[in-house]
């Protein structure tokens, strides 16, 4: 150890280390979540888009039938 200043380099590199580590791990699972919930969001529109395209297409033989 430094007898001057008390600075460590070897314990405040694992430090700093870690805390960027705890950081990175943090950003990282943001990025997925947010990769996620859009992903999420975009199979429910699918859904959507699907139940609108069967009523539809149930509509028009409906339609058909009536004709």
């Amino acid at each position: 150890m430094d007898s001057v200043s008390g600075f460590h380099p070897v314990r405040n590199d694992k430090c700093v280390s870690r805390v960027i580590g705890l950081f990175v791990d943090e950003l990282i699972i943001s990025m997925f979540q947010d990769v996620f919930n859009l992903a999420w969001k975009g199979a429910e529109t699918e859904k959507q888009i699907g139940d609108v395209r069967e009523i539809r297409d149930i509509n028009r033989k409906a339609d058909i039938i009536n004709l």
